[in-house]
């Protein structure tokens, strides 16, 4: 139980929740009587050992041993914590999910987190046009060249170069309204009080 929630809304969320429906987004069932069956997502097999029972909301598998509610289920299949298995259900049952209401400091420190996230995925995001597409940026192109790394691994890991200048990614983020003292309380640059 996650005791962020509470435990008569899981309940409710559980109870309202049509496991039958939910798992065949991802399996295929067919009705065998009073249950569902069908090819276990969670191991190889070519005879059906994946039973769904709609009466007591569960799940189970004869070959692999898996089984729990819906919940379980989505948790496994599509690696969730938790908490976000019972808000999808939620959000598939339509019964709205209760929001703790944050206190002025914890809303304080969420927006600060969200402006952290932000600026460093606007640097990420310089780095990686520099290592891409500035003169600048060459030494590095050719030093992943000569490592036999090409653009689509580039891409792919969003690498970055650094340049020489030191206020390459000042002029860029003061263009994206990002001050000096963000990027030095965030750990991207460094004051020159602090650098004497």
């Amino acid at each position: 139980m996650d005791n962020r929630i509470p435990e008569d809304f899981i309940e409710e969320v559980r109870r309202q929740a049509d496991i039958v429906q939910i798992i065949s987004e991802h399996v295929v069932l067919k009705r065998t009587g009073k249950n569902y069956q069908g090819l276990c997502p969670f191991h190889s097999e070519k005879t059906p050992s994946f039973n769904v029972n709609p009466e007591r909301q569960m799940f189970y598998c004869f070959g692999c041993h898996t089984g729990g509610n819906v919940f379980t289920f989505l948790m496994k299949i599509n690696n969730l914590a938790f908490i976000d298995a019972v808000k999808v259900v939620a959000e598939k049952t339509g019964i709205a999910f209760p929001e703790k209401e944050l206190s002025p400091g914890q809303k304080k420190k969420e927006l600060k987190r969200k402006r952290f996230l932000e600026i460093h995925k606007l640097a990420a995001n310089y780095f990686h046009e520099v290592l891409l597409n500035s003169p600048e940026g060459r030494p590095g192109r050719e030093y992943l060249e000569r490592r036999g790394i090409g653009v689509k691994i580039i891409n792919d890991f969003a690498l970055g170069y650094a340049p020489a200048q030191w206020d390459g990614l000042l002029k860029y983020m003061a263009l994206r309204n990002v001050s000096p003292e963000e990027l030095v309380e965030f750990g991207l640059a460094v004051s020159k009080t602090n650098n004497d």
